[in-house]
């Protein structure tokens, strides 16, 4: 089971790296359970990203889109049907 980085370790990492301690820049511990969450990632993430109130705005935006898309072919549709009416018609004239 892996078990996420206490702030101590990063701290630690950070020193050996960069001879810095991010602790002493601001960064603490809620930082980093925050931004190892998963869920608070995506809950934190705005527009374009996978924001749940970004998904749901799309997904609505798509639906409207196939339900216009829908009435379009049923139209369509329709129409073909009439024309394929006509034909037969016109063409048991001829037979």
């Amino acid at each position: 089971m892996n078990v996420p980085p206490s702030l101590e370790t990063i701290d630690e990492i950070a020193v050996s790296i960069a001879d810095i301690r991010l602790s002493d820049l601001g960064l603490g511990g809620a930082a980093v359970s925050s931004a190892l969450d998963p869920m608070a990632s995506v809950n934190t993430h705005a527009g374009g990203g996978p924001a749940p109130d970004d998904v749901t705005r799309v997904i609505a935006i798509f639906e409207e889109k196939l339900d216009a898309d829908r009435v379009s072919l049923d139209r369509r549709s329709e129409q073909v049907n009439l024309a394929m009416q006509l034909l037969d018609r016109e063409t048991a004239r001829y037979v």
